[in-house]
This record gives C-alpha cells, structure tokens and sequence, in this order.
C-alpha cells in the first residue's frame, strides 16, 4: 500500500472517470483535497475549447494540460490526481504521455486491455492500474507485464457488472443479473494478484467498482476483501462535478425509461434551443438513442395522446393543397429556410404507418443534424404530410390528430408531392430535400422522379446504403480484398434493403465490373424467399436483382435463408427485414465456411427487430466476423479481445452530407458525391487494432460530419454542380457550421 500512501492517498477511494467534461479539474481536484483520489477522463476532455470541432486532438491534449495543472491547485497538495484514459479512444497513447508529462499521480486504463501501458509511463513516474472485470483479465494482463515489461500494476480497479461505461460482461449477464456479482469477483482477483504479489514483493491493492452508492457499499466490499472502492455516478449531482447544470438535473431527475428521458430533454428543447444543443453536442453517443432511434418509435406511437409541442413543424393536409403556400410561409415565418426534412410516415423506421404522429421522426432527424453537423437550426424546417392513415388504431383513437381515412394513392398523392416540391423550391431557393419514412411504393417514386431536378436525398434508399458500403470499406481494408471479389445477399427487399443493394452494386460497377456481372453477385430474399423473375408482386426496385428460376435446381428450396445461404455462397449478409433472430447459428458457422472473414450487418431497429446480436455474431464465428448493427451495441469481449461494434447509423453519413451540400450549395447530389461520402469513413479510427470496428463509433459522428461534408462539398466542386461564391470548399463548410453559444 505504500505506492498510493507514499502519493498522499488517504482516503481508500477513487472518483472514477467519466467522460466529455463530467470529472475534469473542479471535480477530481475537490476530491483530491480530502484525502482521495480524484480523476480526470481523457475522452475528448478538450470539448470546450474554442477550436475542439476543427483540431480536436490538439484541443483535447491542450486541456488536458490545464485540466491537471488546476486540479493540482485545487487540491492543496492532498490526495492524489489520476486520469482515466480508454484504450478505445484514439489517444489513447498521447493523452497518457501528457499526463505524466504535467506529473499525474497515477494513470487508470481500461475499455481495452492496456497491455502496453508500463512503456507508456516510466517506471519511478505515475502510478499504473489497470481496470479488468474478472480474474482471467487481470491474469493475462499481469502476466503480460511481467514478462514484457518486468512490471507490475501499482494498483486494480475491478469493475463488476453494475459498473457503467465498457465492460468485460455479456449484455444478457448484466440484464438479466446471471453475471458474477462484484462480492465474488474480488476473491478471484485477488487470488491472481497474490501471485503478482509474490513475484514483485509489494501489495497490489484493488479497487471494487460498479453499484457502490453508500457507506454500507463500500464495508461490504472492504470485507469482501477489496482495500477501497471506486464511485462515479454518485459525485455528478455534487456542486464541484464539471457537468452542465443541465446535464445534472437529467440524470439526477431517474427518469424511469428512455422515454421520459426524451420528453424531458423535449421540455428543454421547448425552453432553450441553444442549451438543448450544446448538451446534445457535448452526449451524442448518450442522447442520440433518446433524442432519435430507437426511442423515437414510443414517441410516435404515443405521439397523439402525449400531447407533445409541435416544435415547429409545418403539417400540409392532403385535402387542401391550396394550403401549402400559406403553410410553408407560416412554418418559416422571416427565417431562410435551407434543409427541410419531409415525411408522409408510412415507413416510419420498423413500426410502419404512424401517420401524423410520424412528424416526431422529422423532428429528430433535424435535431441529430444540428447537434451532429452543426447545421443552424433556425434553417431547418421539419414536415409531415398528411395523406392519411391504414393504422386502425389511429383511426379510431379520438386523440389521433390527423386525416381519419385510408391513404390516398395515384395521381392525386403524387400531384400533391408535385405541388409542394414546387411551392418548396419557389419560396426557398437554396433548399436541399431530405425525404424521410416514406413507404417502399412511394420512396423510390419520389426520389426517381425529382433526384436529377433538385438537390434532394432519401435516407431510407440514399443513406443506409452509403454507411453500409462504408462498413465493407472498413471490413475489406483490413482483410486486403476487392469489393469486386465479393458476393453480396439482402435479407430484406423493402426500401432500405433494394437501396443498399444498388447503392453497393453501383459501387462494385464503378471499381471496373461489367454491370451484368456484378448483378450476378447480388442476391435479394424477401418475404416470398429468393427473389424469382417469375414472381408477379416484384416491386421495381427488386426485379432487377431477381434471378432465373431455372438456374436453380432448389428453388422449391430458396424460401430458407439458410438454403440460400449454403446455395449462393455469400460472403457479405445485409438484414433489413425487421425479422428478429433470423441470422441463426448455422447461418452463421455456413458463412464462416464460405469465407474466412465474412460480413455480417443486421442493420433492423429498433433492437427487438434485429435480426441477430453482435454478442452472439461474435461468439458463433469465433470472432471472425466483421459485425455492424443498426441499433447501438456493446464492445463484445470474446477470447481476450474486445470487438468495438461500429452501428450502421446513417447519422454517420447524413448530418455532414446535408452540411456539405447546403455549404457547396450543391445544385444536385450525384452518385459520386455519394461515393465520395462512403469513401471519406475511411482512416477515422485505427484499423489494424484487434476487434477494431468497421465503421467509426458514433461518438465521433462531429468529426466524421465535417470529413463527410468536405469530401461532398469538393465532389460536388469537381463536377461543377457548386453555386457557393467561397471557392475553398473546406473554409465553405467550417465557415457555414454552428456552434451552440449564447
């Protein structure tokens, strides 16, 4: 013990790290002065730094800099001042070097096995301790440092399954309480550290983390056996915490679910635009499940009977297109309106037709722009169309707020379409389209029609297939193979599916292969199984994928995923089918014989409708699967490797390609500004890393936004489609974001 003692720790205790401006100096330096030991996290620690959106790793080290040299002066010289720096961030190695550059006590690590971290810090320098979740960590990480290194930890933190942030635990474990609880954890660990103990002649204290709350916490753990304890959550609500007042009422409020949670951060939204984005910029990856997907869906479903404000949204009635005009105008008021997103909700995300309560996914998607990209919101203007309903629990809900009959089809739906994109571009000349949920029949329409007219773009057919193809970017730039050697099957030929399957075959036609030749490669299963020529409820987006019956001695058979899996052999395997737990074991371990790195995307959401997990894709293909989901997912540790799980989000796309064309002011989105999207993922995060993910984890989305906005912006210069007077398209985009500052 006399390594902390020796530092000035008097107080068994840690105040653990959390991260984007939670425990920075006030917080780690008030703990620090009593005795404690107080820690600074290193995730982009540098958020409020005037120059964090352009050079956030420069701002990030800055601050970390004067974040230290503060909570130093504000402990008096007591206690000690750690940081808490994840193997997974991208700084992992400098932000470290900072540190005991500016003489940090001790260095914590985890989210990863920080295997190198005794060359990283010099001996005699700071203090190093690693955070593990289980004996077999600690043994191998030890082990490790022994023998590389001839070092051992200073101190463990072991994290049980209550703990928050990147465990060492299956999800099932944690919900369903099956995991080991923290108390008998801590003998097994400190059987491994006895070892160490032995080997290098010293106490290796270890910390207990996750669930500790009270005085009657931390006895049972120090009976347990464990020396002190680590507490995070229970310092936000202190003064001295380094959150937002705002952040701190969200999570001190114990909003039962996420849905209370949304409507909550909906009531600051209605109060305080401003304040609403800089909390949603400075939490994305943490608010962009409550603001957007998958919590969306309850507000929608519920939209009518909450009674929720407008936030206003502009509602155009099917019934009366002489409203339009004065619709628009009234929506707009004297604000230059730029991106609108418009949705008649009859595809709202995997629950279907909402009708009106559909206008909240307008709303949200708008929002994730703003707080993604930086796009002003006094420019966006969100829209539902109201064309009816074939809910009938709407229709007969007295609250329901819309049109009570049937959808209106044909002619007199697509004239409406007609007359507001014509009354659109007429009162808003600079306006880039965003169409959002519309149903598969109309979807494809739609954008056909107007994608060669206007600056215009569909999520649903566009955007998904943009990420997706930037996931099998990731996945072949670590395997070294070619697009053009790959065999592509969709599970699911709705909208989003017909959309990813084009967006990747044009792709694959792009690198060189003959068109005829790359349709061979794609294959398409639907509701009525592989996809035939012969069938007569083919919609157009489907039939050119659809193959000769007669070509296929099982065709009896291809209604079976698991029969077109071992017939056509693919080595990718898209699922938007909102068909959950259809990507099985055997398909699994099928695709594994096929290939020795298959891709694997069940791209569904919300979370019940995936087609399968990514623990379970994981621990089926032995790890060798290149995973991407639709819904966020936990890092996945399997065999002493944790795979970062990158979601095939389109906010990674989205938000910079809308800042992009409204900075280029683009007058059309062309398939190589697309392209030029997919490929701008790339070199985002570290991808010779084990369990690297195959697209950057959404809390990078500001940066990737800005990287996806450029690569657009100077497409759209290259081929002449760019109306902006600034010729520097990069300085166009910087110039145009916004920052949320009073």
């Amino acid at each position: 013990m006399d390594q902390l003692k020796n530092r000035g720790l008097e107080i068994p205790l840690i105040q653990g790290g959390m991260g984007v401006g939670v425990s920075l100096s006030g917080l780690a330096g008030a703990v620090a002065k009593t005795g404690a030991m107080g820690c600074i996290s290193t995730a982009d620690c540098g958020y409020r730094e005037e120059d964090f959106r352009r050079f956030p790793e420069e701002a990030n080290l800055r601050a970390l800099r004067k974040e230290i040299q503060r909570a130093k002066l504000l402990s008096d010289g007591k206690g000690m001042i750690a940081i808490n720096a994840m193997v997974a961030t991208r700084q992992w190695e400098d932000a470290i070097k900072v540190a005991v550059e500016e003489g940090i006590d001790a260095v914590i690590s985890g989210a990863g096995l920080p295997l190198s971290l005794p060359e990283i810090v010099p001996e005699g320098t700071a203090l190093i301790a690693p955070i593990v979740s289980s004996g077999r960590a600690a043994k191998v990480l030890l082990k490790t440092w022994s023998q590389k290194y001839q070092r051992t930890a200073d101190f463990v933190v072991l994290e049980g399954p209550l703990a928050g942030g990147h465990l060492g635990f299956k999800a099932a474990e944690v919900e369903e309480a099956t995991a080991k609880p923290l108390e008998e954890l801590i003998p097994e660990v400190l059987s491994v550290l006895q070892v160490f103990e032995e080997e290098f002649g010293r106490k290796i204290p270890l910390f207990a983390a996750g669930g500790i709350w009270s005085r009657e916490d931390i006895v049972r753990m120090q009976e347990a056996g464990a020396y002190g304890v680590q507490m995070a959550t229970r310092f936000i609500g202190t003064k001295e915490c380094d959150a937002s007042t705002a952040y701190k009422e969200y999570l001190i409020s114990k909003k039962e679910n996420d849905l209370e949670k949304r409507l909550f951060l909906m009531q600051i939204f209605n109060t305080n635009r401003t304040l609403f984005y800089y909390l949603f910029s400075k939490h994305l990856a943490e608010f962009n499940p409550i603001v957007y997907d998958p919590t969306v869906s309850l507000t929608i479903e519920g939209y009518s009977d909450l009674f929720v404000n407008p936030q206003y949204a502009a509602y155009l009635d099917i019934n009366h297109p002489e409203n339009i005009e004065a619709t628009l105008k009234n929506a707009a008021g004297d604000r230059e309106i730029r991106l609108i997103v418009v949705t008649d909700a009859e595809g709202i995300l995997g629950i279907g037709d909402w009708g009106t309560n559909g206008v909240d996914i307008s709303v949200g998607k708008l929002m994730v722009y703003t707080a993604a990209a930086g796009i002003d919101p006094s420019m966006v203007l969100p829209l539902v169309i109201d064309a009816g309903t074939n809910r009938k629990e709407l229709l007969e809900n007295p609250n329901y707020l819309g049109n009570r009959h049937e959808r209106v089809r044909g002619d007199r739906y697509y004239n409406f379409i007609d007359q507001f994109v014509q009354t659109a571009e007429r009162l808003f000349p600079k306006l880039y389209l965003h169409w959002e949920d519309f149903g598969r029949s109309n979807a494809a329409n739609i954008l056909e029609k107007y994608r060669n007219q206007i600056p215009t773009f569909n999520d649903d057919i566009q955007g998904t297939g943009i990420v997706t193809l930037g996931g099998i970017f990731g996945s072949l730039a670590i395997t070294g193979e070619k697009l053009s050697d790959q065999t592509y099957l969709c599970f699911g030929g709705g909208t989003a599916g017909a959309g990813i399957a084009s967006r990747v075959l044009r792709e694959m036609v792009s690198e060189g292969v003959p068109e005829e030749e790359a349709y061979k490669r794609f294959f398409m299963v639907d509701k009525q199984g592989l996809l035939f020529d012969d069938m007569d409820d083919l919609t157009p987006q489907q039939r050119p994928f659809a193959k000769k019956r007669s070509d296929y001695p099982n065709a009896d058979k291809l209604t079976d995923l698991l029969e077109v899996v071992k017939t056509v052999k693919p080595t990718i395997l898209v699922g938007t089918s909102t068909k959950p737990n259809t990507f099985t074991k055997e398909i699994v371990e099928e695709m594994c014989k096929i290939t020795e790195r298959p891709m694997i995307f069940p791209l569904s959401n919300p979370t019940v409708l995936a087609e399968a997990s990514a623990e379970d894709l994981i621990t089926w293909s032995d790890g060798k699967a290149f995973v991407a989901t639709g819904i966020p997912a936990d890092t996945v540790s399997y065999k002493g490797v944790d795979y970062v799980i990158g979601q095939a989000n389109n906010a990674l796309i989205y938000p910079g390609l809308g800042l992009g064309m409204l900075a280029s002011e683009a007058s059309l989105l062309t398939d190589e500004m697309i392209g030029a999207a997919a490929h701008s993922l790339s070199g985002i995060i570290d991808q010779s890393q084990p369990g690297a993910p195959v697209l950057p984890p959404f809390k990078y989305v500001a940066d990737v936004s800005i990287k996806v906005a450029e690569a657009v912006a100077k497409k759209a210069q290259e081929q002449g489609l760019a109306r902006a007077k600034e010729q520097d398209m990069a300085k166009a985009v910087r110039d145009l974001k916004w920052y949320p500052k009073y």
